[in-house]
């Protein structure tokens, strides 16, 4: 991998400023470019044994941690902790990714609850009254990072920030819900919502960009799909249809995590289902858990596995009160009430109800059918 992850700067189009915008490639400030990250590398790093080494390992040349070095500098902790939250300094977010490694916090959770601080802040919502007398300016890095320390020991306005972009807007009130940007109580990815949308909404656990993709939109070039497809870089199961595709996607890193495999390498399939350009979608996957297992595995049994572990995830969460009301994504206020915002639900909601019919729930609640369970030998439930 020559620049792993950071090539999501220049083609996934990070939201700036909570999401005010989104940067295209033109749009991305040079000193953030994949060749101006290149000059802070000093080598490269993975997992034990993996080929792919997707991780840089980076030096800080200037500033208070000059000569400090860290490793895996991601495209969403630049676009997270940095660009959403009006950073813009390469220095600075270096520094940030290695007090987020070195505390153990997230960098997408910690970077959005801090960029909806700061929106807030803007919009008079919160003051410095609310913050401790912590200056929440996009562009005050100083006061970025000591937040980041209060929110690692819970201290002062940190202690709120803590909780988490959900937990926090709530804590809040004063409308704060209003741009609160989550799905079931969790945040979303730095890029734009129609990239993963139907994902987002249905996933699970909330808008996590790694338990599905709506393959289909294609937002950010419209004419990506057919051509991956004829090159063969997608699987040709593979379907343009976001209801098709997002079902395989989702039965792809349900098995990942299930055998425990990465999907990264810039979530290419060849990571996430082994020998996928040399055999059939699942067949790969199959031969390889046979030969390490001995159990005769195949295409067929391991969608069913993937079908049934995701139908329990699904039945856990009716079971906690999850139905169709929270599949759903987010709106900005300025776009909720508009004819546009209006459309865009209208399409979604059309999408929810075919995808529950995929995945035989019921499409009023989006909770799985009886006979759904018990053909997935879930009959226990």
């Amino acid at each position: 991998a020559v620049y792993g992850t950071h090539l999501g700067v220049m083609s996934w189009w990070p939201g700036y400023r909570y999401f005010q915008k989104y940067l295209s490639a033109k749009e991305i400030p040079e000193a953030l470019t994949l060749q101006a990250w290149k000059k802070y590398e000093i080598g490269r790093a993975g997992c034990h044994d993996c080929p792919v080494r997707c991780k840089d390992v980076f030096r800080i040349p200037t500033g208070k941690r000059a000569g400090e070095e860290g490793s895996a500098l991601e495209f969403e902790c630049i676009a997270c902790m940095g660009i959403n939250c009006g950073i813009l300094d390469p220095i600075a977010i270096m520094e940030m990714e290695n007090l987020a490694d070195k505390y153990g916090m997230c960098v997408i959770p910690l970077g959005n609850t801090i960029a909806l601080a700061k929106e807030l802040y803007q919009r008079g919502i919160i003051t410095q009254e609310d913050t401790g007398g912590l200056s929440l300016d996009w562009e005050d890095v100083d006061s970025q990072i000591e937040l980041i320390h209060q929110v690692a020991r819970r201290e002062g306005f940190g202690n709120l920030v803590a909780e988490g972009l959900y937990s926090f807007a709530k804590i809040i009130g004063r409308g704060a819900m209003d741009y609160c940007y989550h799905v079931k109580g969790l945040s979303r990815g730095p890029h734009p919502a129609g990239l993963f949308a139907l994902a987002h909404a249905t996933s699970t656990r909330g808008a996590d960009h790694l338990r599905g993709r709506s393959w289909a939109y294609g937002e950010n070039d419209p004419q990506v799909f057919p051509i991956l497809i004829q090159a063969g870089v997608l699987p040709p199961q593979m379907s343009q249809d976001p209801v098709a595709g997002l079902t395989i996607s989702e039965r792809a890193t349900t098995l990942t995590d299930a055998i425990g495999r990465c999907k990264g390498a810039v979530n290419s399939w060849v990571c996430a289902v082994p020998l996928v350009w040399k055999y059939p979608l699942w067949d790969g996957l199959a031969m390889l858990l046979r030969a390490a297992t001995g159990i005769e595995w195949d295409a067929a049994s391991l969608e069913e596995a993937a079908d049934r572990i995701y139908a329990l995830e699904m039945t856990f969460n009716a079971r906690q009160g999850i139905t169709r009301k929270h599949d759903r994504l987010p709106q900005k206020p300025e776009v909720r009430d508009t004819s546009g915002g209006e459309e865009e639900r209208k399409k979604h909601a059309e999408m929810l109800t075919e995808y529950y019919k995929v995945h035989g729930c019921d499409p009023e609640t989006g909770i799985p059918r009886r006979e759904r369970l018990e053909r997935l030998g879930l009959k226990y439930v």
